[in-house]
């Protein structure tokens, strides 16, 4: 089959030559510039489709070989049954050359007819194709399409499958009828399952082993094909982990013991050959040189005597390879041979060991990295022209590909070099979706009145093909408007410094603001005190008695007021690449100015920040610095590894300003994957486990008094500036909290990819403590907490984020007693405690 394509080609290509050399004896078109490169005979084909590959020939010298190079890009495109080149001459006339292509476009599917299918939607079926309407036809898949189809049914349980098709073409649009017709065949289903010649385990032990399961009311029976290859292959490493290494599965008996309403119910009946079991008696190594005996004997686990378990023993001959590999020699020849004592039952492994010189990289190749130039890709590959191989450094250069965001896929290959010694290391990736604009609308339950914003945001995260990153956004609520601007860049001067700007004008309706209009007045130095209180309440210990009794501030106390900021910041930091890890330091400054407006004839705010800001632009600078530590394996989906980081922000103080505080936050992260199941070809069953703890303080500043002419301590801001849980992050489904000094957020995630790179599933429970004064958090009782739980699902596709979760929220009072909040979800008029809370995001890709 590949020797008539190739055969087709190069007829095809000769025949177009021989058409171009038709045209003059004297070829007065070769040596001569190419000017252009026109089509003819386009209809379904884009043009924008080919200047990819014509492009890089425009004004290059036209050469017989350039020609059939050409001929043998476009020809590979699969977009043309034929085609033929002419020369023209150019505006200059035979100074340079216009080649013109005719061709003939292949026809495009116009419809996908799919016939016989009775037990299967047709919906399903033409998911599962690669076809789709407008697609350009080939016999190639086609073919592969009718794969496609018979592996739908096979994983539904239909092995006796057919599938065939047929075309239909409309000549005077060039278009394609494609029918599939389907003989479904009956469904199998496993009534029973058996095994024969199991001597050493149960049946029982053995059925817990197989992904194939017997038709019950958990289990539909369906007989899958991949799933017997699968059962076979785990009986037969269950036996070799026992020492059983020559057990094998020598047949799969199929037994029809009834058809039911067109099912066919069958007995599996695994015929098993156990062999021995065998002990490990020892190993030696020869022909090491470069490692002595106890050097490699590290990595065998097993010791002489013990039960043989084979894939361990295999795992640990590895290790062995991988510390050859690893230090560059890839051309060893390392191979175990079995010296078997059938008397005690026992095996001795020779492991003969044939070394040879170190690997040279002789060059490293990238491909597929359409958008994202060279210097991105090869700035995180620790590997170089003229380096020693090395299987772990290969392994953080795909690490460190897959962190940057910027690919779907990274894949290495390690192809022969021109010489011995020598090997090219070969990246091929796959770009992922870095740049969208996004609009849509936010919102949660329980959070606010109206909890909804709208916004619009343009974001490339490979601005340019450099990996840097542009966003330009917009977002529109009845509580805020904002337009934010930021450009980074994570390889500054060659180097992995980070680098970045951002600027911010936003306006803001606060509410529900405390006020002390009523008497008496408190003075500045009793709120930094904690002496004052804010309306109805004449004394510090009235206020915190009705707090400790649970009530709370009517609305006629409380004021709203309007805030406008404009914030304009640049951040830098490095990060180091050792072997524990990825070490950041980080740092940042951001100064900003805001301007507060509210009718003082009305409303007095309780916060003297608030006050002082009226009518009045007021500036704030902020100072903050950053260490982490960081193990994860992928920073945007991690599997296992942890995060620490401590971040300490300096607002006010030296820097002067309105705003005066010290905030603290140090958070910690771990992930572990439980569970990591092949189900099928292309998924797994995986769950995550995820954990974080993240404490944060507001601790007073030192800072200069305007009014008093002196340096005082204090913290000396308004209520959103301070500590707050946002009820969508942090206390999930509760309210909003703002003004604490004192915040402690916890949470634990069950993770589940449903598909790896579209929808997971997420389930938490998370705790989070919050105190306005941080002299309270030393005195931190259950009911300080607010609880929250719950499940939901997520898509992770760029541009179309969207997350839904069904939360329950509860809290303890200070007799430990569990106090349920209720929701509008499967609520109760009845019981206000019944029901769920929703938490919904969603936002429209525009692109």
């Amino acid at each position: 089959m590949r020797f008539k394509r190739l055969l087709s080609i190069l007829l095809i290509l000769t025949a177009v030559t021989l058409n171009l050399a038709a045209q003059s004896s004297e070829s007065w078109y070769l040596n001569k510039p190419i000017e252009d490169i026109r089509f003819e005979g386009l209809s379904h084909v884009k043009l924008s489709d080919l200047k990819g590959i014509t492009q890089q020939y425009v004004g290059q010298t036209l050469t017989e070989g350039r020609l059939i190079d050409l001929q043998s890009k476009l020809y590979a495109l699969n977009f043309f049954q034929r085609f033929s080149v002419d020369a023209e001459e150019g505006r200059n006339g035979k100074n340079s050359v216009v080649l013109v292509l005719t061709v003939t476009e292949r026809p495009i599917v116009d419809e996908i007819i799919i016939e016989g299918n009775k037990k299967v939607r047709t919906g399903e079926i033409l998911d599962a194709v690669q076809l789709k309407r407008d697609d350009i036809v080939t016999t190639v898949k086609i073919k592969a399409d009718e794969q496609a189809i018979a592996e739908l049914y096979r994983g539904k349980g239909y092995p006796e499958i057919s599938v065939s098709s047929g075309t239909q073409l409309n000549e005077a649009t060039n278009t394609m009828k494609v029918t599939f017709t389907v003989i479904e065949g009956s469904q199998v289903r496993v009534q029973e399952i058996r095994f024969s010649g199991n001597e050493f385990v149960s049946s029982d032990t053995l059925r817990g082993k197989l992904t194939s399961k017997e038709q019950s009311l958990f289990s539909s029976g369906i007989l899958k094909e991949a799933s017997l290859q699968q059962d076979r292959s785990a009986i037969e490493r269950f036996y070799q982990e026992q020492g059983y290494i020559d057990a094998k599965v020598v047949n799969i008996g199929r037994e029809v013991a009834s058809v039911e309403n067109g099912r066919q119910l069958m007995i599996l009946t695994f015929y098993i050959n156990e062999g021995r079991q065998w002990k490990f008696g020892g190993i030696t190594f020869n022909g090491n040189q470069l490692y002595s005996d106890d050097e490699l004997g590290t990595y065998i686990r097993l010791e002489p005597g013990d039960v043989i378990n084979y894939p361990l023993l295999q795992a640990d001959l590895a290790q062995v390879s991988d510390l050859y590999f690893n230090d560059g020699y890839i051309f060893n020849a390392i191979v175990p041979k079995e010296n078997r004592n059938e008397q005690e039952g026992t095996i001795d492994f020779l492991l003969n060991i044939t070394e040879k010189g170190r690997a040279h990289i002789e060059d490293v190749i990238l491909k597929g990295n359409e958008k994202t130039k060279d210097f991105v890709l090869y700035r995180e590959i620790p590997l170089e022209t003229g380096d020693v191989f090395s299987k772990d450094k290969v392994l953080q250069a795909m690490q460190n590909l897959y962190n940057t965001g910027l690919f779907s896929a990274v894949s290495p290959e390690t192809p022969y070099g021109s010489a011995e010694g020598l090997m090219d290391l070969v990246f091929t990736v796959e770009e992922a979706r870095t740049t969208d604009i996004q609009f849509g609308i936010t919102f949660t339950g329980g959070v606010s009145e109206y909890p909804i914003v709208g916004f619009l945001q343009w974001t490339d995260h490979n601005f340019r093909g450099a990996g840097q990153e542009l966003s330009i956004g917009a977002q529109v609520s009845n509580s805020e408007q904002s337009i934010t601007f930021s450009f980074s860049d994570n390889w500054l001067f060659d180097k992995r410094f980070s680098g970045g700007v951002n600027f911010s004008f936003a306006h803001n309706l606060y509410d529900n603001v405390l006020q002390d209009a009523e008497g008496p007045t408190f003075t500045e130095e009793q709120y930094d005190n904690d002496e004052a209180a804010p309306d109805p309440y004449t004394s510090r210990e009235e206020y915190e008695d009705a707090i400790d009794d649970g009530e709370s501030i009517d609305d006629a106390y409380l004021m709203e007021y309007d805030q406008w900021k404009i914030s304009l910041g640049a951040n830098g930091g490095y990060t180091f690449h050792t072997d524990y890890g990825r070490v950041g330091l980080q740092s940042g400054l951001t100064s900003s100015i805001s301007y507060v407006d509210y009718d003082p004839d009305l409303y007095t705010p309780y916060n003297p920040s608030i006050r002082e800001n009226l009518h009045t632009w007021l500036f704030t600078n902020k100072l903050w610095g950053s260490i982490n530590w960081d193990t994860r394996d992928y920073i945007y989906s991690p599997t296992k590894g942890g995060l620490l980081s401590e971040t300490l922000t300096y607002t006010g103080g030296l820097l002067f300003g309105s705003t005066h505080y010290i905030k603290t936050q140090t958070k910690a992260q771990r992930f572990l994957q439980l569970f990591d199941i092949p189900v099928g070809k292309e998924w797994s069953f995986r769950t995550i486990l995820a954990a974080q703890s993240s404490l944060s303080f507001i601790l007073p500043q030192w800072y200069y008094d305007s009014d008093t002419g002196e340096w005082t301590s204090g913290v000396h801001a308004s209520d959103s500036q301070l500590l707050y849980t946002d009820g969508m992050t942090i206390a999930r489904g509760w309210d909003i909290d703002k003004g604490n000094e004192a915040l402690w957020d916890n949470w634990v995630e069950l993770r589940i990819p449903i598909s790896e790179k579209l929808l997971w599933s997420d389930f938490y429970f998370s705790t989070t403590g919050t105190w306005d004064d941080l002299d309270m958090f030393p005195e931190m009782g259950i009911e300080d907490f607010k609880f929250s739980m719950g499940g939901g699902i997520r898509l992770i596709i760029p541009g179309l984020p969207l997350g839904l979760y069904l939360v329950k929220t509860f809290s303890f009072d200070e007799g430990g007693n569990v106090q349920w909040d209720g929701g509008p979800i499967f609520s109760d008029p009845d019981d206000d405690t019944k029901g769920l809370k929703l938490v919904l995001s969603l936002t429209t890709g525009l692109f």
